[in-house]
């Protein structure tokens, strides 16, 4: 089955993709979470009543794996530029390369040995079906480790029909696309999909609509579109050539305050007359 998420408000592509036959429109977080149902103090609170308590008592037994995730980036390397990612093909710092079938065929043996049944992301920070083996390396994994869920996360830009029931013959558990355009509009590879769905009822084939120019977290603070704070924390230090404690705001070239030396000898001093010039709260 296909099962496609728009953001909040119907477009013309969402009405269209509701009368096809064998897909299924759904705002279910469960299945396609949206980046704003992500992270807030409420999803998190409710995350740890949920599983803390099933996972306390997992990990508590000795015969329960150490771990339920693996992730495998097999290729690195993007083909989209997303303005919140930071290894997007315009700003991915990283030399391409291939992780080699020997080295993966070592992890799924390793994998095996340990009786491992957990989930395999065969993707990272990266698009997937750039790698030109990716069905033969889902294959390997699911011929090694038959009952793992194995899945990928693809932009689905090279996610063509034939490509994507070959990975699913070679025993694809999930394809999760990121449908990246201005958060309304389908990708040809994704009306392709849409239009051949009866060859996927039998398989999980979700697809997430979203907009290219997102502005998510900040990813470690790497993001490149990444928000400035609203109020930035001001700092304080002691220049040393001008005998001078200088109170500066971070990206400000001119200093909020500055005092003589003998006035702040110490940052903690330093801090507490920021704090009583207003500069700084606690």
């Amino acid at each position: 089955m296909i099962r496609v998420r728009f953001p909040d408000g119907q477009s013309e592509a969402e009405r269209a993709v509701r009368k096809l036959p064998w897909v299924v429109v759904t705002q279910d977080p469960g299945i396609l979470a949206l980046e704003g149902e992500k992270n807030h103090d409420e999803d998190n609170a409710a995350i740890q009543a949920a599983l803390r308590s099933a996972y306390k008592k997992k990990w508590s037994d000795p015969r329960s794996a150490l771990f339920q995730l693996v992730s495998i980036e097999t290729q690195a390397g993007c083909n989209a530029s997303c303005g919140f990612c930071p290894v997007s093909r315009a700003t991915d710092p990283r030399p391409s390369g291939v992780l080699p079938m020997d080295v993966m065929e070592r992890i799924a043996a390793n994998l095996a040995d340990l009786e491992y049944s957990g989930r395999v992301a065969l993707f990272g920070n990266n698009e997937p079906l750039l790698d030109s083996r990716i069905v033969d390396k889902v294959r390997m994994f699911r011929k090694r480790l038959r009952g793992v869920d194995l899945r990928l996360l693809s932009n689905g830009t090279l996610a063509d029909v034939r490509r994507v029931r070959d990975l699913f013959e070679a025993g694809l558990t999930t394809l999760t696309l990121n449908n990246y355009t201005d958060g309304r509009s389908l990708i040809r590879p994704v009306r392709d999909l849409l239009a051949s769905a009866e060859l996927f009822v039998d398989h999980d084939v979700r697809v997430s609509v979203r907009r290219r120019d997102e502005v998510l977290t900040t990813r470690a603070g790497l993001a490149p579109n990444k928000l400035a704070p609203a109020r930035p924390p001001p700092m304080a230090f002691v220049h040393y050539r001008s005998a001078t404690c200088i109170f500066r705001t971070p990206g400000s070239s001119i200093p909020a305050a500055s005092t003589p030396m003998g006035a702040c000898p110490s940052v903690e001093l330093a801090i507490a007359a920021l704090r009583q010039s207003g500069s700084m709260r606690d």
